[in-house]
Parts: C-alpha cells; sequence; structure tokens
C-alpha cells in the first residue's frame, strides 16, 4: 500500500464495482460511511472510479469498508471568524479519534476537495475555540 498525494482531494470508488466512497486526504483513502457525510461536505456526486487496491486506507479483506472512515461528526464549520474548519480524527493511522478541527487554508483547498460552501455550519467562535486542533488540510 503507498499514499498518493497526488490525488488529494479526490471523492474515488474501487473499480472493481464495490460500494464505499472514498476521499483522499493526506494521501490516503478515507471512507465515507455514510451518505449524510458526503452530502454535508461536498458541491456534487462526481466520483472516479480508479483501481484503489493499493492505495493506503483500502479494505482489500472486505472491500465494503474502508480502513480510516470520516467520523459521523465530520463537518466544515466557521465561527465568527472567516476560518473555515473540517472536523475531523486527530490521526487516523494510529487510531487516535480525537475530534479536532482541521484548518482549511484557502479558497483553493475548498475547489481542491470540492467543498461545499454553502454547507459550512456557521457556529459560535466559543465552540470553535473549544475543539483541539490538528493539523491543516495540505
Amino acid at each position: 500500500m503507498s499514499d498518493r498525494p497526488d490525488l488529494e482531494g479526490q471523492r474515488l470508488k474501487h473499480a472493481g464495482g464495490q460500494d464505499p466512497i472514498y476521499v483522499v486526504i493526506d494521501g490516503i483513502l478515507r471512507w465515507i460511511p455514510n451518505l449524510l457525510i458526503f452530502e454535508r461536505l461536498f458541491r456534487d456526486w462526481n466520483i472516479q472510479q480508479i483501481d484503489l487496491s493499493n492505495i493506503t486506507g483500502f479494505n482489500s479483506a472486505n472491500p465494503n469498508t474502508g480502513l480510516y472512515p470520516l467520523p459521523s461528526m465530520t463537518t466544515l464549520v466557521r465561527g465568527g471568524q472567516p476560518e473555515v474548519y473540517l472536523i475531523d480524527y486527530r490521526n487516523i493511522l494510529t487510531n487516535d479519534r480525537t475530534l479536532v478541527k482541521r484548518w482549511v487554508p484557502s479558497p483553493a483547498f475548498m475547489d481542491l476537495y470540492n467543498f461545499d460552501w454553502d454547507d459550512i455550519a456557521n457556529v459560535r467562535q466559543i465552540i470553535i475555540d473549544a475543539i483541539p486542533k490538528g493539523g491543516p488540510l495540505a
């Protein structure tokens, strides 16, 4: 298995026909475990089908589930400041499932991931400040 930073932000489905949909974050496949998460994050349903079998995060033992799911609380949030954050796990590779905010550094990153500007949850800044900080999307 290998990381694929060249696919960063892409939404993918395995060419073998399995159901899971993934997004590449930090070069690894992140399983989108339900449609609600997908609809909270993305502008459209454009999904590429490619062979995922050699990409970190593909579960060859059970292709109908992913190894590294997005949290059920995954969403885009903004407080009283212009910064947008993705709610994610601190480090899914080490199974550290502490929820953190990950800064989306620019509109170009919103476009790279095809994130939906209209679905950013506006919350009070005190809530944003209370969420631990994770690494930015890069």
